[in-house]
């Protein structure tokens, strides 16, 4: 068999198994100042505006399956830190929309997690209870992330548009 024959039988077996992996992954990071975002602390009540923090934030994430379920299971993992209120957050992604909604909304993903842990200033990190991350990517402008979740009875919320870094959103 010629070099260039097998060349593209190993590249049609890898284009086949991507298909049938399906969804989108996406794969990104960089430096966001938040135009938008509150803390609560649920022993306190106290809400602190999150409103003009640096963050830095790097992603990978992926859909697993190719069920017809409006969700599907993923994998992958998110950090952001908040710079200037000393916020870490470390989330694993399992679970996003069916590929079908992404052909709905093709620049903008949504994956959710029960498991991650959420670290303020030197206290201790904790455990999250689920979050909710979405990211658009639109072709002509910068992207945006946000990021909810909660913790016991504290919330939090984060939203912003990339300054420097990227996020791709590789079609499969």
């Amino acid at each position: 068999m010629k070099k260039s024959s097998l060349l593209i039988n190993w590249a049609g077996a890898a284009l086949l198994a991507l298909a049938l992996v399906g969804c989108y992954k996406l794969t990104g990071g960089g430096r966001l100042m938040l135009s938008d975002g509150t803390f609560t602390d649920g022993a306190t009540g106290a809400v602190i505006d999150l409103t003009g923090s640096d963050c830095t934030f790097g992603l990978t994430a992926q859909g697993t399956s190719t069920s017809d379920d409006d969700m599907v299971p993923a994998k992958g993992e998110i950090q952001i830190v908040n710079h200037t209120a000393g916020i870490i957050f470390h989330g694993v992604v399992d679970q996003t929309g069916n590929d079908k909604y992404q052909s709905m909304f093709p620049t903008m993903v949504t994956y959710w997690g029960s498991r991650g842990t959420i670290q303020i200033g030197n206290s201790p990190a904790v455990a999250v209870d689920g979050f909710q991350l979405t990211v658009t990517a639109p072709t002509s402008a910068s992207p945006t992330v946000f990021l909810g979740t909660g913790f016991g009875s504290s919330s939090m919320t984060m939203s912003g548009t990339l300054d420097c870094g990227n996020v791709k959103l590789h079609a499969q």
